[in-house]
């Protein structure tokens, strides 16, 4: 009986080493993405698989075109790439149209044994990648295609939209070209719709990460009154990823929609049914100030006219709450979009050319009211971050960067009634803060036996951070 048992027991040992040599690393199943073709060019992404029998699995791989939607690839049929002994898999991402405008490339890791009921047909210009295939898979990742242009403003990296042919919202064209999009000396960011050789141009630039619930802000330098019929411009939320919630979209628009006669401006949650949009007339004026604040139970709108962050500051011009929580859309993956574009791609009525004016956005976090900074409420004369008992305590401030020197920024700190600036200093190498811009700075207090002043900060610190 002995004997079998060793028997047995070097069976499972030589079973459990085979498998051992079969799930490469530790740990969960996983896939990555290690290259993708440069952004405007056709060619591959490839990646590594791990944690897996690799016989046993399959990639399936989409990539996203803006306005265009999820396609599948390499092809429709094969919809599902295989991975070699060492883990490796490869593919295609352009075989047609204008796949090689492909912002982001998606890679799910699905059992082949569940393949294709996981994902029984082509996705072909979806607005999100199918439940099914989402559910199956073990793991995902994406990458975001090097190549794009990007434009730094208001302390925010934004991808500057450029589609190759006539996508949505319009349908339109979206050049990225600077005289489609760019920045003044002033830092002011202008969006224009161009008519060259003679096909109309439009323009869109979406935030290079997600904000969550608070207040956003857009200051317009161009007067709205008088935007063209046919001219849409929008500041808004949208999620590139999921379908669900009406893509997250909430939306300030500037557009009579073809009607001469109709009033220019409204705010929508959407999806565009009754009760859901309110409709207003933007006046003549020079500079006006645009905003929404975004919550789990309500969405409140306001305009004015002027810079102000506070409302009550300037002559307003209309204000909405709308406070259906069942209708409102939960923070994910949802990035800044402005765009100034066509109404079903027709050209304006006066056949000129269009130009909007921005000077700066600006995020403000939901914070409890009167809480000075995140878990900090005392401050010495100097407005630097006091301890308030033991030290190496996690701290959050916002603001406008006011200076910069060798022991780091200055920020006029929105939760001081007086707008003093205070002091942090960044110990971390490698982040890129210029003055004027808004940030969110995170870090830890030092020890407790210190000067109660602390102007010292370490750990990440962005230019905006996720709540």
């Amino acid at each position: 009986m002995g004997s079998k048992l060793l028997k047995q027991a070097a069976r499972l040992f030589a079973a459990a080493s085979a498998l051992a040599m079969a799930l490469p690393g530790s740990g969960a199943p996983s896939v990555d993405i290690s290259y993708t073709a440069p952004f405007a060019e056709c060619g591959e992404a490839r990646g590594t698989a791990s944690g897996i029998d690799y016989s046993d699995y399959r990639v399936a791989l989409l990539i996203y075109i803006p306005g265009s939607g999820w396609w599948s690839k390499p092809y429709c049929e094969p919809r599902v790439i295989a991975i070699d002994g060492q883990g490796n898999w490869s593919s295609t991402i352009c075989s047609g149209g204008i796949d090689n405008t492909a912002t982001v490339v998606e890679a799910y890791l699905i059992p082949a044994s569940a393949y294709p009921a996981c994902y029984p047909s082509c996705v072909l210009g979806a607005g999100c990648v199918p439940d099914s295939l989402t559910s199956a898979a073990v793991a995902c990742c994406r990458a975001v295609r090097p190549g794009q242009r990007v434009i730094r403003w208001s302390g925010i990296d934004w991808f500057v939209k450029s589609s190759g042919a006539a996508v949505g919202p319009g349908p339109n064209w979206f050049s990225s070209s600077t005289e489609n999009v760019w920045l003044d000396a002033q830092d002011r960011l202008h969006l224009r719709i161009t008519h060259p050789s003679g096909t109309w141009q439009c323009a869109e630039i979406s935030s290079d990460r997600r904000f969550g619930h608070g207040t956003y802000r857009f200051y317009v330098d161009s007067p709205l009154n008088a935007v063209d019929p046919n001219v849409v411009f929008s500041p808004f939320v949208w999620s590139d990823i999921t379908c669900a919630y009406q893509h997250r979209e909430i939306d300030i628009e500037f557009s009579r929609w073809g009607d001469p006669q109709a009033l220019n401006s409204q705010y929508i949650v959407q999806p565009d049914i009754v009760g859901n949009k309110e409709r207003f007339d933007m006046p003549a004026c020079s500079t006006s100030t645009h905003a929404f604040t975004w919550t789990a139970s309500q969405v409140g709108f306001w305009s004015v006219q002027g810079h102000c962050s506070d409302p009550s500051q300037c002559t307003p011009v209309h204000n909405w709450t709308f406070a259906q929580p069942s209708l409102i859309p939960p923070t994910g993956d949802e990035r800044v979009h402005i765009n100034l574009y066509l109404r079903g791609g027709i050209a304006p009525t006066d056949g000129n050319e269009v130009e909007v004016v921005l000077s700066r956005f600006e995020f403000e976090p939901i914070r409890p009211p009167g809480t000075a900074v995140y878990g900090i409420t005392g401050r010495d004369s100097r407005q630097a971050i006091a301890t308030q008992g033991p030290g190496n305590r996690l701290f959050r401030v916002w603001g406008r960067v006011t200076s910069i020197d060798c022991a780091g920024f200055a920020i006029t700190d929105g939760s001081l009634a007086a707008g003093q600036p205070m002091t942090v200093r960044v110990l971390e190498s490698g982040n890129t803060i210029a003055v004027g811009d808004y940030v969110i700075a995170e870090g830890r207090l030092d020890n407790a036996s210190d000067p109660p002043v602390v102007d010292a900060a370490f750990g990440r610190v962005e230019e905006i951070s996720d709540e």
